[in-house]
């Protein structure tokens, strides 16, 4: 029953027979792989280690067995070399784009997937949103990219064609017009410095509701925010399966804080006078309340703020400059405000490094915003933003 290695049959102690055998090392990096099986009786064990061995020659796995299918090499690239390294929410989008994947082609033997194929899956991801069938296409880029390292196919078929870019979906944005005025007809003054933070430093949703007071820091004089993780929720603390040695804090009731989602995400956003003063005002409120999180933005039962809690008040504060949102079809997304606050800072004539530092889109902007003058050049971009919304006068 062996292949390429030896095999093995033995009873444990507790009285249960197992089943072994070495196969095919892995390709890429050369370790040893083997099949178990365990049963009752010899015999049992024996038998279902076959039949894992047929199933695996059947699926292509072996150098004399048919190409795999699509779908099964998926699943196999998935859960012997992606699973591993995804954090909780990245999980499920992989496992939704394979599904993707599995209609459009999943019968398909990889080592006969071409140029016409790629065509097909992409005009099949056509329906979906520019970011579905972007990462839905790099799921299959990176799996048939194993697949050849594993000598399964020669070439990358996913790289011989144009990446796919989904249907183009429209961007609603608020003019800076209508950020300043949803900010001053905020009533609640915790909202209140959401919102400005929102549309004048073009911090992400998950970093502003994970905003903790561990964050609150002076740098060389001024106030600022240390970026350095992201709320999430997991609601199912059984999915709750992060990476080995990633830095997370359980918060509890599925609320995780997290690194950012890359290295540029951690950074430094130095605080103007307006900013400082939103902050003031809520920091007293939050001390008058007796609030005991280490959370800056709380429910008023003191818990971690859900994205639905927050997409609730972007809907109430749209009403009150007379937006009923979704009304046209198109909804307006607490995310837009990055493009809002992308767009003060480009009036207001902020150089691009500060302004791509401040966003959280340049490679190592944790390290440049310790100087003294880049520290002054964050202040000025957020003093334009707040200027370019008629905040500081």
């Amino acid at each position: 029953m062996a292949m390429n290695g030896g095999g093995s049959t033995y009873k444990s102690a507790d009285g249960i027979w197992h089943a072994a055998i070495d196969i095919e090392p892995d390709r890429a990096t050369g370790r040893r792989r083997r099949l178990a099986a365990q049963g009752k009786t010899k015999a049992v064990a024996n038998a279902r280690l076959r039949m894992k061995l047929d199933a695996y020659v059947r699926k292509g796995f072996t150098p004399n067995s048919p190409s795999p299918r699509l779908m099964d090499w998926l699943e196999t690239w998935y859960h012997e070399r992606a699973e591993a390294n995804l954090r909780p929410n990245s999980r499920r989008s992989y496992e939704n784009a394979i599904v993707r994947l599995n209609k459009i082609a999943g019968a398909r033997r990889i080592s006969s997937l071409g140029h016409k194929d790629m065509a097909a899956i992409q005009d099949g991801l056509k329906c979906y949103s520019p970011k579905t069938a972007t990462i839905t296409w790099s799921v299959l880029k990176n799996a048939l990219e194993a697949a050849r390292d594993e000598n399964l196919i020669r070439t990358n078929p996913a790289k011989m064609v144009r990446p796919v870019s989904g249907r183009r979906r429209p961007m609603k944005v608020l003019s800076p017009a209508q950020a300043a005025e949803l900010i001053r007809n905020e009533p609640d003054p915790m909202w209140r410095l959401n919102w400005l933070l929102a549309f004048a430093t073009g911090l992400r949703q998950g970093e502003r509701l994970g905003l903790t007071m561990d964050e609150l820091t002076t740098l060389n004089g001024r106030r600022a925010l240390v970026i350095d993780h992201q709320l999430q929720r997991i609601p199912d603390s059984r999915k709750a399966d992060w990476p080995l040695g990633e830095d997370v804090t359980d918060l509890g009731n599925g609320f995780w804080l997290c690194p950012p989602k890359t290295d540029s995400g951690e950074r430094i956003v130095v605080l103007d006078d307006v900013m400082c003063g939103a902050l003031d005002e809520w920091l007293a409120i939050r001390k008058k309340k007796g609030v005991d999180s280490p959370m800056l933005f709380v429910t008023g039962r003191g818990t971690p703020i859900d994205r639905r809690i927050e997409y609730f008040h972007w809907d109430k504060a749209l009403l009150r400059i007379g937006i009923v949102n979704g009304e046209d079809g198109v909804r307006l997304r607490p995310h837009s405000a990055r493009h809002t606050a992308d767009t003060l800072f480009a009036n207001a004539g902020v150089p691009e490094s500060a302004r791509l530092a401040l966003m959280g889109h340049s490679d190592g902007a944790m390290d440049s915003v310790y100087l003294h003058a880049d520290t002054e050049a964050l202040l000025e971009a957020s003093e334009g933003a707040t200027g370019a919304l008629g905040l500081n006068d």
